[in-house]
């Protein structure tokens, strides 16, 4: 007895054409929506500054200047700060107890800043000055950094920074940009 030989059923053209559409279009909507998603987080504007994600934070430029900031600047609206003006001071001490936010030596000082402490421990363990806001004055900078309620005043040449670490952070990213005139 003669066997018929199998035959195979060929899907219709069309079906074949249409997985491979599908599936390029699926493909590229995921692509696209990467590329979309990391596009947006990448860059803000910011007061009429365009603000890019770089590795240490967030770059613009103003008058040809780079200007870093840690926090996206969008972040910052909520920070209060008082109009800082650092004008011709001779000296700046930088008094501390417990630590100095890491975006600190971004702000653009005309002088190298001296560290100091408000406490006299710290003082004499770390062999620097003492020094508060009663040791301000027209050529001589004070800033404390302290922990406590997220406050930053500006009064007689002594800056009091004071928070956590995340909260002072964000503050001096706030400042630096204040001196910046952004």
């Amino acid at each position: 007895m003669k066997t018929k030989p199998k035959r195979e059923k060929k899907e219709p053209k069309y079906k074949k054409y249409l997985v491979i559409a599908v599936g390029l279009f699926l493909i590229s909507i995921m692509i696209l929506s990467v590329l979309q998603i990391s596009g947006d987080e990448q860059k803000v504007e910011y007061k009429g500054y365009k603000f890019s994600k770089v590795d240490d934070g967030w770059l613009t430029y103003k008058n040809n200047n780079p200007i870093l900031v840690v926090n996206n600047p969008l972040d910052l609206g909520d920070v209060s700060i008082d109009d800082v003006y650092f004008g011709s001071v001779n000296k700046i001490y930088v008094s501390y107890k417990d630590y100095i936010p890491a975006n600190f030596n971004l702000i653009p000082f005309s002088v190298k800043p001296i560290l100091a402490t408000y406490d006299e421990k710290v003082s004499v363990a770390e062999n620097i000055p003492l020094k508060d806001c009663v040791d301000a004055d027209d050529n001589t900078l004070v800033i404390i950094l302290q922990n406590g309620v997220p406050v930053s005043r500006f009064d007689q040449n002594c800056l009091i920074i004071q928070g956590d670490k995340d909260e002072t952070i964000k503050v001096v990213d706030k400042i630096i940009l204040n001196l910046y005139g952004i």
